[in-house]
């Protein structure tokens, strides 16, 4: 009788240890995949005075970003966090502007009783790739 609840138990992990390297590595990829016309879309080139300025219009972006992840991680997992973090490419200070050329976006999730993910992505307003 110890052996059926023994190998239960030990079944039970496996398939919760299986099935959370399944789910990681689709959020992982969902969240890395993040397709950079997302970004392009959401790009202001002109400022207020008229004057090119390519920069993030955050609150497009932030509601593109919203409706991606609403789209892709409900498939692997039931609540995730994720944040936005703008700054200054050459310094790396926060940006507290309207004309911000960097973000870092960050995505929390639990998977399960052993996987948490977490990972964060910077993107760059620049002519070369402008992901990181």
């Amino acid at each position: 009788m110890t052996e059926i609840i023994f190998y239960s138990l030990m079944f039970s992990l496996f398939l919760n240890f299986s099935f959370g390297c399944m789910t990681f590595s689709s959020v992982h990829r969902s969240f890395n995949l993040m397709y950079r016309g997302l970004f392009e879309s959401v790009m202001s080139t002109i400022d207020e005075q008229g004057e090119p300025a390519a920069y993030f219009a955050k609150d497009k972006l932030e509601e593109s970003v919203k409706e991606y992840l609403a789209d892709n991680m409900p498939r692997f997992v039931k609540k995730y966090e994720v944040s936005y973090y703008y700054f200054y490419e050459d310094n790396g200070l926060v940006c507290t502007s309207d004309y911000c050329t960097a973000i870092k976006i960050s995505l929390r999730a639990d998977i399960n009783m052993f996987f948490h993910y977490e990972k964060a992505m910077n993107y760059y307003v620049s002519e070369g790739n402008g992901h990181e």
